[in-house]
């Protein structure tokens, strides 16, 4: 099915998509081995984007209708950290912004 979105993550290392059949497939860029797959609900990846720091391999994807955030710890053994509910709220893109004043970075 059709590619939704692609990132590509600050260490220019790794790349993820998004796409209509539900998954975000991440791979590596140097030699394009398939590192995840993550099987998400139906439509629950409008967007996806990397964590800013180039030390950090987290993925946060829209969850679409459903009005959540979910975040991903990604490697070898991908997983879900946590997921965010906002509320009648329809995501469609989703922006990871550092906040300078502490050196982390925020939704």
């Amino acid at each position: 099915m059709g590619v939704v979105s692609v990132v590509v993550h600050s260490a220019g290392d790794l790349a993820a998509a998004s796409a209509l059949d539900s998954t975000i497939r991440i791979w590596y860029l140097s030699n394009h081995r398939s590192l995840s797959v993550i099987e998400t609900a139906s439509t629950e990846t409008w967007s996806i984007t990397w964590n800013p720091l180039p030390d950090q391999q987290q993925l946060a994807t829209a969850a679409g209708t459903r009005g959540t955030v979910v975040l991903w710890n990604v490697g070898e053994e991908t997983s879900m950290q946590t997921e965010l509910a906002l509320p009648q709220v329809c995501l469609t893109y989703l922006p990871w912004l550092p906040t300078y004043s502490c050196g982390t970075c925020a939704l």
